[in-house]
């Protein structure tokens, strides 16, 4: 039934590409070097937080290594894993720590960068002006998310107002969900709201509902080109503290750049920042997949900030690849 599922989900959501780009893409920069020319075919399924890293790392490693095929489905996490574990893909996206049972199973994580998420609302909301002096504090998160799905924007932000809130939360199996959910003590069984699948339909939610509320992955709340936030969207601070009052670590963060720097700073929860990985099952042999883990990690920065997403420091690509490195001669023994 989870094969199944992961093959129905994955006809609609799916990039398939080979690696013979056309002339203008080949022209489009130079790609970093590869440590050598490989042929062969990677599929790779799950997460919609990872989907934009893994298909431009897909497009650079085509310019160099042209006799690859790549087919990247964005699934969600929970199904990518289903992928891998039927034997549909090779590498599995995730947004989450896999679990002591996973790693049982022979799951092996490579961490590839890294992601935080945001609660967001609609720019045109009415009360836009107090979420931004004032936040909105986990104990209330926790009664908007797992709550009476009647509560008014009057009861969260105490003033009068009447109009309810309108919260959209994840249908998938979502690691974006979990993180979210575990931030205000709960599990993503506990969220309650109008279900929607991934960060794209999310974020198309709350641009149309001026009394929505909802949370994504940072890289979708913002535009990979300008840096800025989304159109009609707005990122809302966290009243960590409970006091009513968004200081310097609870600010609305108005570009991608400075909620990178807030992560690395610590000043963002760390409950919501969380690694992006690449999760290979126990047959690791492949060379394509082997070369392609080597290559993202040790040569493909340039895709991860373009891509929206926090890098690793050298002090944790390196242990990423000596992890892969250690994985491969294990499989050989």
């Amino acid at each position: 039934m989870k094969l199944h599922t992961c093959i129905l989900i994955s006809f609609v959501l799916v990039s398939a590409f080979s690696c013979k780009l056309s002339n203008t893409q080949k022209e489009a920069g130079p790609a970093p070097e590869s440590s050598k020319v490989v042929s062969g075919s990677i599929k790779i399924s799950g997460a919609f937080a990872l989907y934009p890293l893994a298909q431009a790392w897909a497009t650079e490693y085509c310019k160099l290594n042209p006799g690859v095929q790549f087919t990247v489905e964005k699934v969600g996490t929970g199904l990518g894993l289903d992928c891998l574990r039927a034997g549909t893909c090779q590498l599995a996206m995730i947004s989450r720590n896999l679990t002591p049972e996973e790693h049982a199973e022979g799951m092996h994580q490579i961490p590839v960068g890294k992601d935080a998420v945001v609660l967001i609302v609609n720019k045109d909301n009415p009360y836009i002006h107090r979420l931004l002096t004032r936040g909105i504090d986990p104990q209330k998160l926790q009664a908007i998310f797992t709550g009476d799905l009647g509560i008014t924007w009057g009861e969260v932000l105490d003033t009068s107002g009447k109009e309810k809130l309108k919260v959209f939360t994840r249908a998938d199996i979502s690691g974006a969900a979990e993180i979210w959910a575990n931030f205000i003590w709960k599990t993503q069984t506990d969220l309650k709201g109008n279900l929607v699948t991934g960060d794209e339909e999310m974020i198309k939610q709350i641009q149309e509902n001026k009394y929505g509320i909802g949370y994504c992955n940072l890289n979708f709340a913002y535009d990979r080109k300008s840096g800025k936030r989304i159109e009609n969207i707005q990122v809302v601070p966290l009243d960590l503290d409970f006091d009513a009052s968004v200081d310097r670590k609870e600010q609305p963060y108005e570009t991608v750049e400075k909620i990178h720097r807030a992560i690395w700073l610590g000043l963002y929860p760390k409950q919501l920042c969380r690694s992006l990985s690449f999760v290979v099952g126990g047959n690791t042999e492949d060379p394509v997949i082997m070369d392609f883990l080597n290559w993202a990690l040790s040569q493909g920065d340039s895709c991860v900030k373009a891509s929206g997403f926090c890098e690793l420091t050298n002090v944790e690509k390196q242990i990423a690849v000596e992890a892969i490195g250690t994985l491969h001669k294990h499989d050989k023994q």
